[in-house]
């Protein structure tokens, strides 16, 4: 199970995914989940592996993608009695009637951008070395169109004349997070009047970052690899989040526990009285199926 576990964490940093590392680091019995149990929860709000059953995994997949969000790390208690006594640790309420209380660390696992340099200047082959140095995903090709994930790749263009206006023109349509170009400001303004003659609207042509490079007096190909590179980083780490925040879904009471359940797609459902009521697992869903009224009448 373990190498599984490597296998599918490497095959998301492969593919340039960001995901979240779910590691139990505690329990208190009978909750099944154990110290050392481990999953994988994918950008799109989906677990691999076994930390806890259904209840928790609920609750285990929320805070993952706010770590995603956040890019921090967080350590979460879901028990049957939460308390505020440890600002450091979010704690839920253990709404499983199996009980328990389980400690589970989140950590955000965010691949490094995609580095692709057009052009085989001598700036450009400098920002590749220092690219792969730094532990990049480094490309160096003319044809984009290949590409993926536009949100993880950044563009450098150092053609040095030699099909400026081409390679910026299949960069734009690209829309990298960073477009780069390797040019004095006065080269620049005459190669964007070019492409906008060709009709690409300034709103676009104001995304190219030119003099590509943070202002750090760089005069060197290898001083302004380093400046690029810099600002590639700086790009990168004020980022927000790197997923989307969900969008906010209507949410339901589960009648029996009272967790929170979404109704969108919601497995555990009962009708009674020509009213949908929706349940966190099975169980719930039975329990409430053989005594509707008890727990509407508390509800009341």
């Amino acid at each position: 199970m373990f190498e599984q576990y490597l296998r599918q964490a490497q095959q998301l940093i492969t593919e340039g995914r960001p995901f979240v590392v779910a590691l139990v680091v505690n329990h208190v019995s009978p909750i099944s989940g154990k110290p050392g149990d481990r999953a994988i929860v994918t950008d799109d709000g989906k677990l691999w592996g076994w930390v806890a059953g259904g209840c928790s995994q609920v609750i285990i997949i929320e805070e993952a993608m706010n770590v995603l969000n956040s890019g921090s790390p967080k350590l979460i208690q879901i028990t049957p009695d939460p308390d505020n006594s440890n600002s450091k640790i979010t704690k839920h309420k253990m709404t499983c009637h199996s009980g328990g209380t389980l400690d589970v660390y989140l950590e955000p696992v965010v691949p490094k951008p995609q580095i692709v340099i057009l052009g085989k200047s001598a700036v450009a082959q400098k920002l590749e070395t220092l690219g792969k140095a730094m532990d990049f995903q480094v490309l160096n090709r003319l044809d984009i169109t290949r590409l993926t994930n536009s949100e993880r790749t950044y563009i450098v263009v150092s053609t040095q004349g030699d099909g400026d206006e081409a390679a910026l023109e299949q960069a734009l349509s690209f829309k990298p997070v960073y477009l780069g170009f390797v040019a004095s400001h006065k080269k620049a303004e005459a190669v964007k009047a070019i492409l906008s003659g060709r009709g690409i609207p300034k709103e676009q042509l104001d995304t190219i970052k030119a003099p590509a490079g943070l202002d750090i007096l760089a005069r060197s190909p290898e001083e302004i690899a380093l400046s690029i590179l810099a600002e590639m980083v700086m790009v990168f780490r004020q980022q927000k989040g790197v997923v989307d925040k969900p969008v906010e879904k209507e949410k339901a009471i589960d009648p029996v526990c009272g967790m929170q359940v979404t109704i969108e797609g919601a497995q555990h459902v009962f009708n009674h009285s020509s009213i949908d009521y929706y349940f966190c697992c099975a169980g719930c869903k039975e329990i409430f199926s053989q005594e509707p009224e008890r727990f509407l009448a508390n509800k009341d």
